[in-house]
């Protein structure tokens, strides 16, 4: 059997982490926990369930060098629903759609 020896290239994984594919591929797993997020989303009025949003751009990270995908939601109430208030539990709806999508666990 042939033996495999890898150099780790910097700058390659640096043109990968900003590649089309890469941010192709980040924007569809964000697409998902969008769409669960939808789901499974408390409705009321309608405004929560409709102002989720999904971002993508190859400037993302820390150093704004990789691409980057974002699901959020523009909703006034968002951030109490998410995650609670006094009166109220978090629904945890962001989170439990990542889970949910593979993306975390």
């Amino acid at each position: 059997m042939a033996s495999v020896r890898y150099v780790h290239n910097q700058a390659g994984v640096g043109e990968l982490a900003r590649s089309e594919g890469m941010l192709a591929e980040m924007r569809r797993c964000a697409e998902v926990i969008e769409e669960i997020a939808i789901a499974i989303a408390p409705v009321d009025s309608g405004d929560y369930v409709e102002s989720f949003r999904v971002t993508a751009t190859k400037h993302g990270g820390a150093k704004g060098d990789r691409a980057q995908a974002t699901v959020t939601n523009t909703s006034n109430h968002s951030t109490f629903v998410e995650f609670g208030t006094s009166r109220m539990r978090g629904q945890h709806v962001l989170l439990t759609a990542a889970v949910a999508s593979g993306g975390l666990s």
